[in-house]
């Protein structure tokens, strides 16, 4: 959060930052195969979320400690 609370031009780095926190979001809850195919933004932008396929059984899911 404090990351970013600068009078630096950091606007360059927030797109790598978000990709990694969308990334370790989305593997809680979507199989390894299809986490291994996304390798940038865009393939992100097309993995189909309400496929059940793609998506880790209920106790596979794993909230961690952060929850």
């Amino acid at each position: 959060m404090t990351l970013f609370q600068s009078n630096k031009p950091l606007l360059p780095f927030l797109y790598n930052d978000l990709h990694l926190l969308l990334r370790s979001l989305l593997d809680r809850f979507l199989r390894s195969e299809v986490m291994q195919g996304i390798k940038d933004v865009s393939s992100l932008m097309a993995v189909d979320f309400a496929d059940k396929q793609k998506q880790k059984t209920l106790h596979n899911i794993d909230v961690s400690l952060a929850a």
